[in-house]
């Protein structure tokens, strides 16, 4: 009798002690340990983009991930199965601080580590930046993205994903193009909540319309340009910082 792992590896489960067959089972993540995007760079994913991937990855809704593998795992249960497709759910008006700081931050870093015994995923948020005072307002509650970003990975095949920078509130252009962020829908022209129970990353939720396409660009002022272009160079130093930062 043979038990066969990732990697195509093969064990004589017959052949080897029921200990070892135990740790062998033990050891392995309840969910698929999705490797994040950019981590170790200035585009490093951020932990709502994850946590969106990761449902996709395993064919559910975020609505059912959070529900049923996360909230349990929570150190208080804050959102149940019965709510997991409920958009008044109160978990869903602070959860965009899982990018940032706070106890939901802390619940979920925790629950994705766990569960998917990836030792990363504190890179993908800002809860290692000690703010003075503390602020969620850091980031941002709705979706921003590139359309140029997007369109690029996609005809390159590799996956789309939301950089952590994108939530950053102060930041309005992408870092790599110099555009300004999308904030609307082209389709429907209505926001899009950073996380909701059917998020998907490269789709509007209202309207299930693409977000890849290319739009006109907005035209910025030459001075507010300028200023974004130095705010951007700044966080993205300071995103690739090995120290904690106090701001």
């Amino acid at each position: 009798m043979f038990l066969v792992l990732e990697d195509n590896m093969v064990f004589d489960v017959l052949g080897v002690e029921e200990d070892k067959i135990k740790y062998i089972m033990d050891t392995r993540s309840r969910l698929y340990p999705l490797q994040p995007r950019g981590l170790g760079t200035t585009m490093k994913e951020s932990l709502i983009s994850y946590i969106t991937r990761l449902s996709e990855a395993h064919c559910t809704d975020v609505g059912s991930l959070i529900s049923y593998e996360c909230s349990p795992v929570f150190e208080t249960p804050r959102i149940y199965s019965h709510h997991s497709s409920r958009v008044t759910s109160t978990f869903y008006k602070d959860a965009f601080s899982i990018n940032c700081f706070g106890t939901i931050c802390s619940d979920m870093e925790n629950a994705i580590a766990k569960l998917t015994q990836r030792s990363d995923i504190t890179e993908m948020n800002l809860n290692k930046w000690l703010f003075v005072p503390k602020n969620k307002s850091i980031v941002k509650k709705h979706k921003h993205w590139c359309p140029q970003c997007y369109y690029e990975w996609e005809k390159e095949g590799k996956p789309i994903y939301d950089p952590l920078i994108w939530s950053i509130e102060m930041i309005k252009i992408c870092p790599v193009h110099k555009t300004l962020l999308q904030t609307s829908c082209p389709n429907c022209i209505r926001e899009i909540p950073i996380i909701h129970h059917r998020s998907m990353v490269s789709h509007c939720v209202h309207c299930f319309h693409s977000l890849v396409a290319i739009n006109e660009d907005k035209v910025m002022k030459e001075d507010e340009l300028l200023f974004q272009e130095w705010l951007t160079d700044n966080v993205r130093e300071l995103l690739v910082c090995t120290k904690d930062f106090v701001g």
